[in-house]
């Protein structure tokens, strides 16, 4: 008892100014977020969310973005994520092209290297092996290549327009 009443709160209290136990390991700390993680329990929080789906593509969806405004290709629509969801709904969750239900990527009908835009009148599902096989060809020219028998246009047919009526093949001023 004797030993509490030797320390002097204000110096005590200046010593615990913003720290407070982390709600993950129980160490005191300066809490970094909202969540009161200390540092080291938030960082380790991001990398797991980083490296689960839903990171994965929220750190792919936000790079394509910031790759089409470099290029100047990005479309005042700007899709993000429930414009993802209504187009994977949209094609019933099934490859565009071969109608497969597994490993399904969002892809540029105009590659973005090609000059299309970043943009949902843009956009088509395609399984991973249709997505790989494509590359960075225009549709037309990967169909010809290694689906003779799709037409082009049945492709076309099924995409959804920008919802500001945009053209896909045009880069944006």
């Amino acid at each position: 008892m004797a030993i509490f009443e030797a320390w002097d709160y204000e110096e005590v209290q200046h010593h615990l100014d913003g720290l407070s136990p982390c709600r993950s390991c129980g160490r005191w700390a300066n809490m970094v977020d909202a969540n009161l993680d200390c540092r080291d329990c938030a960082r380790d929080r991001a990398r797991l969310y980083n490296l689960s789906p839903q990171g994965r593509a929220r750190s792919l969806a936000g790079a394509t973005r910031r790759r089409a405004r470099k290029l100047n290709q990005a479309c005042p629509c700007d899709p993000k994520g429930p414009d993802m969801a209504r187009l994977r709904a949209h094609y019933d969750d099934t490859c565009a092209v071969c109608g497969s239900r597994q490993r399904l990527h969002i892809d540029h009908v105009e590659p973005m290297a090609l000059g299309g835009l970043h943009c949902l009148g843009n956009l088509q599902v395609l399984c991973q092996r249709c997505n790989y096989a494509k590359r960075a060809l225009a549709l037309e020219e990967w169909l010809a290549r290694d689906w003779p028998g799709v037409d082009p246009s049945q492709i076309r047919a099924k995409m959804l327009p920008c919802p500001l009526d945009t053209d896909p093949t045009t880069p944006v001023d």
